[in-house]
């Protein structure tokens, strides 16, 4: 565009289909009429339709439509989005996988990668919480625990109430 953001072009039949897609527990009102034939968005708003998308199908529990939107979403700027992209498409891993060794395989990747954004900026709370997360899905809670030590107090609190859920389902 003339701002030099990189911009989409949304169509009628795709905002029916996210729509759609949406169903029932549509968190945001998307408009045909907003956003007509020619109507042109950000690369941050169609994230923000990704997130919203990911959420929404993490919540049904489908995750292979999660999964085909993280493996987009994951190469965002925003950092965020990126590690939320990333965090999903590896626990999505865990329940359309059946090989086990490709799931820890995709496990250890993943927390090799926030440990190496960790290890960059010591100060990247948001990739410890990740880091918790994974470890706790793969039932390593000691070190989930550990991890979360270092975090603030709220985001302790979510961590291990997090760990303990984890240890419930015996993930």
């Amino acid at each position: 565009g003339a701002d030099g953001k990189l911009r989409y072009k949304f169509k009628k039949e795709d905002i029916k289909r996210i729509s759609k897609e949406l169903g029932d527990i549509d968190p945001v009102v998307i408009e045909e009429t907003a956003l007509g034939e020619s109507e042109l968005i950000s690369i941050e708003q169609l994230e923000k339709v990704y997130f919203v998308l990911i959420s929404c199908h993490m919540a049904k529990d489908n995750y292979a439509e999660a999964s085909q939107y993280a493996s987009i979403l994951k190469h965002s700027d925003n950092k965020y989005y990126s590690y939320f992209g990333i965090y999903v498409e590896t626990l999505s891993s865990k329940y359309l996988l059946s090989n086990t060794e490709d799931i820890k395989t995709n496990y250890a990747k993943a927390i090799a990668y926030f440990k190496n954004r960790i290890l960059a900026d010591y100060t990247d709370s948001l990739a410890t919480l990740f880091r918790v997360r994974l470890y706790a899905e793969i039932g390593e809670y000691e070190r989930a625990k550990e991890l979360s030590s270092i975090l603030s107090e709220n985001d302790k609190i979510a961590a291990l109430n997090y760990i303990q859920e984890c240890q419930q389902k015996q993930w």
